[in-house]
Order: structure tokens, then sequence, then C-alpha cells
């Protein structure tokens, strides 16, 4: 399964997956609600080292997702 979903079906237990619009893809998760109670208008979460593109552009939010490859294996 590497097609891309709708959101709908997103896992939202903050496993890390794809997420994409036609913007771009970046890695993320789900989180509705930070430890100090905050909850953000939209809970998916960039995993980006710069993840300013999230807060620049407030209405880039993900349209789809998919789960991320598998790890390399290590050669033998």
């Amino acid at each position: 399964m590497n097609d891309w979903q709708p959101m709908e079906t997103a896992p939202k237990d903050g496993t890390y997956i794809l997420l994409g619009n036609d913007a771009g893809s970046w890695v993320g998760k789900f989180q509705d609600k930070f430890q100090s109670g905050y909850r953000p208008a939209d809970p998916w979460q960039s995993m980006m080292l710069n993840h300013r593109h999230m807060g620049r552009y407030p209405s880039i939010k993900p349209t789809h997702w998919m789960p991320l490859p598998k790890t390399p294996e290590k050669e033998r």
C-alpha cells in the first residue's frame, strides 16, 4: 500500500507518516493535544527541522497521506 490516501483514513495514534498536498510532502504525525493542554488548530504536526512553512502558510494542510517506506536492510 504505497498510494496516497485521504486524510480521513490517516492514523491518529502518533505514528509518523508521509503527509502531502498539491504544494509538496513532508513527514508528520497527528497530535491534537500537547502536554501543556494546548490544542493546535491543525493537529498534523510537521517533523521537518525547518517547519516554518506550516506557520508561514497556515492554509497549507495535508490533504493526503501514505505510510513511510520500510527502512533499508543491512547488506550482508
